[in-house]
């Protein structure tokens, strides 16, 4: 098994060296290269090296520098609340989930503000094209994390329609609102 840190540096060089479209292929060279992980493992892992996703990849910052995780016990970091702020769309709680969605290619990155920040009851995050499914430990949670995560997108467009899923459905919302 590789150290954490010897991981951090191979996965960098990785995405530094060449594409790397998505954490499979990215597992896929890392295990070619002898380090076994998990994908949960990946996702924590780019976020702290604060890995970005775009059409053509990963890539890294474009300082080179890798931010800290910050473990902040609430939501106000402004990182989270301006990604929230800009990509959320629609936010519901089923069960233990939190389904929150965005515009088209940008869960990954309100994902990843996500895990830089300790939410209360969150155990994860698995980001789609345009959908983030939270893990949380109870529904509770999840029911407090959605309204968490409404309260900050509406603090920023006060009088614009809500952004709450009913029914199973999205909300439409006009970007003109804002």
């Amino acid at each position: 098994m590789v150290a954490r840190p010897q991981r951090l540096k191979h996965i960098t060089r990785l995405i530094a060296g060449g594409t790397v479209m998505n954490q499979r292929e990215l597992a896929r060279q890392l295990a070619a290269r002898g380090i076994e992980t998990t994908q949960a493992t990946l996702s924590r892992d780019l976020a702290e090296i604060g890995v970005l996703k775009s059409a053509a990849g990963y890539r890294l910052p474009s300082n080179g520098a890798q931010p800290p995780i910050q473990s902040e016990s609430d939501a106000t970091r402004p990182g989270l609340s301006m990604a929230v702020r800009r990509l959320l769309v629609s936010v519901q709680h089923a069960g233990t989930l939190a389904v929150i969605h965005t515009p088209p290619g940008q869960a990954s990155a309100l994902a990843i503000e996500m895990d830089r920040v300790e939410l209360p009851g969150k155990i994860g995050t698995i980001a789609g094209d345009d959908c983030i499914l939270v893990a949380c430990t109870s529904s509770a949670s999840a029911k407090a994390l959605t309204h968490r995560l409404q309260h900050l997108s509406d603090s920023a467009s006060k009088g614009a329609p809500p952004r709450t899923a009913v029914n199973g459905k999205r909300a439409a919302r006009s970007r003109a609102s804002r």
